[in-house]
């Protein structure tokens, strides 16, 4: 599939993730990448594509968690951040893959409790759900493109 093709909204029908994910700009800095949104709720991860020339075919992407490095005694947030992994498509099987070793390094962040909007996630966590995030989006993308 041509990153063209990707539909400015994709509908997942199934699964955890379902709910309609919008198209907005990605960066001011990138001009290239787009990121869908939930748009019922914010707190579920975002998918982020680089569709520029150099990647006319929808063959990688990442999938981003809002994350917040700890809290103070009356649980105000102290910082927020993202946490990435990244994905790849292969092109003949469309089988999608986590890219080993490409998520964001969380390590430095030293922060051993780590929350996500409303819940709380562990890296191992986010890890797997993404994976599920990446294959539900992929699967409602390619369908909504034919």
């Amino acid at each position: 599939m041509k990153t063209a093709n990707i539909p400015a909204t994709v509908v997942v029908k199934s699964g955890t993730f379902k709910g309609t994910y919008e198209r907005r700009p990605g960066s001011k800095r990138d001009k290239d990448l787009y990121c869908w949104f939930n748009t019922a709720d914010a707190s579920m991860p975002h998918i982020s594509i680089d569709m520029s020339y150099m990647h006319e075919n929808f063959q990688y992407f990442h999938v981003t968690f809002d994350v917040y490095k700890g809290a103070n005694q009356s649980g105000d947030v102290l910082e927020r951040a993202s946490y990435s992994i990244h994905f790849v498509i292969d092109r003949e099987t469309d089988v999608v893959s986590p890219v080993p070793r490409r998520t964001t390094d969380a390590r430095r962040w030293n922060v051993p409790d780590m929350k996500t909007e409303g819940s709380a996630l562990g890296f191992a966590d986010m890890d797997r759900k993404a994976v599920e995030v990446a294959k539900e989006f992929y699967s409602a993308a390619f369908m909504q493109s034919l």
